[in-house]
């Protein structure tokens, strides 16, 4: 089973679809080290998961960045996704 790790320091963008009209992006930093699933992916710069960059949809946009798109549990803040650049995750 393949694994991503996102370090803790590492600098994200929180996304949340639902706050207006278009997504609200905010930065933030992990506080510790989170591993992610082949099933967590919403946005794959590779396009073999979630949104590629050949989809024409922000997903597609983010994934054209070189951006991982990891979905998030329920959170009191209403973020959905995690947005992380291919060079600040480990793959195991």
């Amino acid at each position: 089973m393949r694994a991503f790790l996102v370090k803790k320091g590492t600098e994200v963008t929180a996304v949340n679809f639902k706050q207006s009209s278009s997504s609200k992006l905010d930065k933030k930093v992990i506080k510790r080290d989170t591993m992610y699933f082949i099933e967590d992916i919403g946005v794959d710069p590779l396009g073999k998961v979630g949104a590629g960059p050949n989809s024409n949809t922000i997903g597609g946009q983010w994934a054209r960045q070189g951006l991982y798109g990891f979905k998030l549990p329920e959170n009191t803040q209403g973020y959905e996704l995690m947005l992380v650049h291919g060079a600040d995750i480990e793959v195991h």
